[in-house]
């Protein structure tokens, strides 16, 4: 099968809920001392384009932001395409702009108090991204003993209706994150997620787990600081259904609930 990565579908299931307006980070790429680019999700912020970094630490006092140097950013970017897989990229992009710095050009214009300041508040802008998401990450850890070298996982999502990822894995690395294909799924039981598995696992010729979370589960999942605790607690509710091995992924959750590892 193609390893094709639709990043909206990703986002949908896998981007965390973002926190209050005024939490929200800015992002401004500085070339010498001056702005040449910057970002915020809920904010125009064309005016900074030529500003001075002094002026962005005065007037971002109460407000987390990142200075990264335009050089920097430019090899970071080239260095991330070497991965052949859009999570690889994107895990290898937050990890080197998670610990980038501002060129010693731009920072001697700073005092050591501002100095200080921008590193504090660089580093919680990052803290948001520097991890990725812990589903997807579980499997690059022991977890990858317990699956096959490639995998599936249908992740359904259900509220009113349902929403559908299908995720293939490779070593334990995301490769894949696409729509599913149901086009000739023909069942008089349609919701059974073990004929949904059946179903995906011929067509995509490697096994496919289905697992089946009620949406406000795994939305507090997504924002819990443990969220393996809320999901084995939903398993026991049967608000998390898995098909097949629902007790081998019930174990595997509950040991990341109780250990944490």
């Amino acid at each position: 099968m193609s390893h094709d990565f639709d990043w909206r579908v990703y986002d949908r299931f896998f981007v965390p809920v973002s926190d209050e307006i005024r939490r929200k980070p800015a992002f401004f790429v500085v070339d010498q001392r001056r702005v040449v680019a910057s970002f915020h999700e809920n904010q125009d912020m064309g005016d900074w384009i030529g500003a001075t970094i002094e002026e962005v630490v005065e007037q971002f006092q109460h407000q987390d932001f990142l200075l990264i140097d335009r050089a920097e950013l430019d090899s970071t970017i080239n260095n991330a395409l070497d991965p052949d897989h859009y999570y690889e990229q994107l895990s290898r992009l937050r990890e080197k702009i998670s610990t980038s710095k501002i060129a010693p050009e731009a920072r001697e214009h700073l005092s050591s108090g501002q100095q200080a300041q921008v590193e504090a508040k660089g580093e919680r802008a990052v803290e948001g991204f520097r991890e990725g998401h812990f589903f997807i990450e579980a499997f690059n850890t022991w977890w990858q003993r317990m699956f096959p070298h490639d995998f599936a996982i249908l992740f359904r999502v259900f509220d009113s209706r349902t929403r559908d990822a299908l995720l293939v894995f490779h070593k334990g690395k995301l490769i894949s994150c696409r729509l599913p294909d149901f086009s000739d799924f023909h069942s008089t039981r349609p919701d059974d997620l073990s004929e949904v598995s059946r179903y995906l696992t011929e067509r995509y010729k490697l096994p496919v787990t289905v697992l089946w979370v009620v949406r406000d589960i795994w939305e507090s999942a997504r924002v819990s600081a443990n969220p393996w605790k809320v999901l084995h607690q939903a398993i026991r509710r049967k608000d998390v259904r898995v098909s097949p091995q629902r007790m081998k992924w019930k174990s595997l959750i509950a040991a990341r609930s109780r250990l944490g590892v």
